[in-house]
């Protein structure tokens, strides 16, 4: 079948001429052309400044964003400074320069800069690398009573003065610029001018230069740190010695922290004779700390605080590494509207009975003891006398969550040993219509006929987002009593062929989920043919089984560009026997100014219910 002609003869003309740009057409089948990523430079790349541009071709004249991630940390930036290079050179407004200050802290740092596509949000790396902040050196060569002297330099300022902070007994008593003249510093670091020379009353002293992020760096400190030791160490108690060298005579703050939270603080003021050839005669540095562990297992860490220094905060006296309070254990054996029956055991109480909490749907109903003799758990407790069967207050006949809590020893924390719903009925449902578009069905809770459900479609085990069942449904009226039940839902999938649907409902009492209806479906790809193809256009049909009536669309594309969509409803009687008795399925597109040498030729057919292409033929011609 060749191109149909109008009535001069001439190709009748669909398609635009070929020769133009396919930008015209980008938006005619969008799964199928992709928009350009970004571009941009990073010219300027140090520990003090970044900075360069990035543009993105689909959105001219609009900035766009720049991310740079320091060490895992992103920060997005607006790329939206006026660059007139820029504006020259791609005829445009320019506005695409972007400058950010790290402030990196001393050290290394893996440095990532990225412009995001503003249409996918794809990040486009600029540039990757390592900056490196150079911390400041110095020393105190002078620390007295009186006078603390010294020097310091930072390599990223050069010749540049570096600040120093003094502090005395932990408390900052001066700040100071390092710039006196050091002839001696010059064959080292180049310049001379980076000493300082402080008098005051001193204690312990912190000597701090600040790196030009503003970070203090210690280079100097006369502090001793504490010295003492943990004899014990148990899930309730901390107890030994720890003196200060700096203040030998005086007691040291102790503190004990379980899993990094402060549980015990105590001072270490008792008498403790064995320690005086250590502590160089004083006697009053011993300590005992209590403290309570909630069940489970724990990292105990006992701590001196330091009070005389702020370059160290405290100083680990020594851990347990774990330390366990065994949690309560237990079952529930059986549990109605009147009664729990179960067992209950801790083996920090041993033989001894355990307290019982009966919670009805988040409320205390019931408490008793764990006493009743159980011979068939001495196995596990070691003792019989743990079982119990509490009766409970005024619970209705209906859907109920029963919990169980038995009180640790010996703290008293109240730990759930049993959970367990009664009286609940699944939810119910079906699925009306299932096709490559739409999802019809109902769905209640035989329970609680006025709530709403939501309801879950998984298709090919994928589960998509919920969405509740509450449209009308008179139909459900004579059969449950209720008829707000119904959903509609647009079938999440573009794929063809052979499906799974499953329909899934939440429970409106405790959001367990059941599968209410499981069924499959058939997306078919449309089919077709290219019956002639040449230099002046393309010929052929095609249809959709899953609609044979239905006219559907084309797409061209020519050596890699879509160059028309059309839709393929010209008469052909031939096609009725393969259909089904349908003939308006063919198509005939023309072309001008085709180049000569060698094309590429596909014909996709548009599926009518989902928009997804497929080819249903490919010719490579020669003009």
């Amino acid at each position: 079948m060749t191109p149909r002609s109008n009535r001069t003869g001439r190709p009748q003309r669909v398609a635009r001429d070929i020769r133009q740009p396919r930008s015209l057409l980008q938006n005619l089948e969008s799964r199928l052309l992709l928009s350009s990523n970004p571009t941009g430079n990073v010219e300027l790349f140090t520990a003090g400044s970044i900075g360069g541009w990035a543009r993105d071709a689909d959105t001219v004249n609009q900035s766009i964003t720049v991310r740079v991630t320091i060490d895992g940390h992103a920060t997005d930036i607006t790329a939206s400074t006026n660059r007139p290079d820029l504006a020259a050179f791609f005829h445009d407004n320019g506005n695409y320069g972007f400058t950010f200050a790290p402030n990196l802290t001393p050290g290394s740092h893996n440095v990532t800069v990225q412009a995001l596509d503003p249409q996918t949000n794809v990040a486009v790396t600029l540039k990757q690398g390592v900056l490196v902040n150079n911390a400041p050196i110095g020393n105190a060569d002078i620390i007295s009573s009186t006078r603390v002297a010294g020097w310091a330099f930072d390599k990223d300022i050069g010749s540049g003065p570096v600040t120093i902070r003094i502090d005395s007994n932990g408390q900052t008593v001066t700040t100071v610029q390092a710039n006196i003249p050091r002839p001696d510093l010059t064959g080292a670091i180049g310049s001379p001018n980076h000493g300082f020379d402080v008098s005051g009353n001193f204690g312990v002293v912190d000597v701090y230069a600040q790196d030009n992020s503003g970070t203090w760096v210690l280079i100097k400190s006369t502090n001793k740190a504490p010295k003492g030791n943990v004899e014990v160490l148990t899930k309730t108690t901390a107890s030994g010695w720890v003196f200060d060298p700096d203040n030998a005579a005086g007691p040291v703050t102790v503190v004990v922290k379980v899993d990094g939270q402060v549980a015990a603080t105590t001072t270490a003021n008792l008498e403790r004779p064995d320690v005086a050839s250590v502590t160089g005669g004083s006697t009053a540095h011993g300590f005992i700390a209590n403290f309570s562990l909630t069940p489970g297992t724990h990292k105990v860490e006992v701590f001196a605080e330091e009070g005389d220094t702020s370059s160290v905060k405290e100083v680990l006296l020594g851990t347990s590494g774990s330390v366990s309070n065994p949690p309560p254990t237990g079952s529930m054996d059986s549990a109605t509207t009147q009664v729990v029956t179960g067992w209950a055991f801790d083996p920090d109480a041993g033989a001894n009975p355990l307290t019982i909490q009966v919670f009805v749907d988040g409320t205390l109903n019931a408490t008793g003891t764990a006493n009743i003799s159980r011979p068939d758990i001495v196995k596990v407790t070691g003792s019989p006398n743990h079982g119990y069967s509490i009766a409970l207050n005024n619970v209705s006949v209906s859907p109920h969550r029963i919990q169980i809590f038995a009180l640790d020893n010996p703290t008293g924390t109240a730990v759930k040993i049993a959970d367990k719903v009664i009286g609940n009925t699944a939810p119910i449902g079906n699925i009306d219509i299932a096709n490559p578009t739409t999802i019809v069905g109902w769905a209640l809770d035989p329970d609680d006929k006025s709530a709403t459900l939501q309801i879950i479609p998984v298709l090919d085990g994928t589960a998509y987002p919920a969405a509740p069942a509450g449209d009308n449904r008179p139909d459900l009226q004579s059969v449950f009593g209720s008829a707000n039940h119904g959903f509609t839902y647009a079938m999440p999938t573009h794929l063809f062929g052979q499906h799974k649907l499953q329909l899934v409902a939440v429970d409106s009492f405790d959001g367990t989920t059941t599968v209410v209806r499981t069924l499959t479906f058939t997306n078919n790809a449309p089919v077709g043919n290219i019956d002639f193809a040449g230099g002046n256009g393309v010929a052929g049909w095609t249809f959709d089984k899953d609609d044979p009536t239905k006219s559907i669309d084309i797409l061209i594309k020519i050596d890699g560009t879509i160059v028309a969509r059309a839709t393929a409803n010209v008469n052909r009687p031939d096609l009725a026997s393969v259909t089904g008795g349908s003939t308006a399925h063919g198509f005939s597109v023309a072309f001008s100014n085709m180049t000569k040498g060698q094309h590429t030729i596909i014909v996709y057919a548009v599926d009518p219910a989902t928009g997804v292409t497929q080819s249903i033929g490919t010719k490579v011609i020669n003009v």
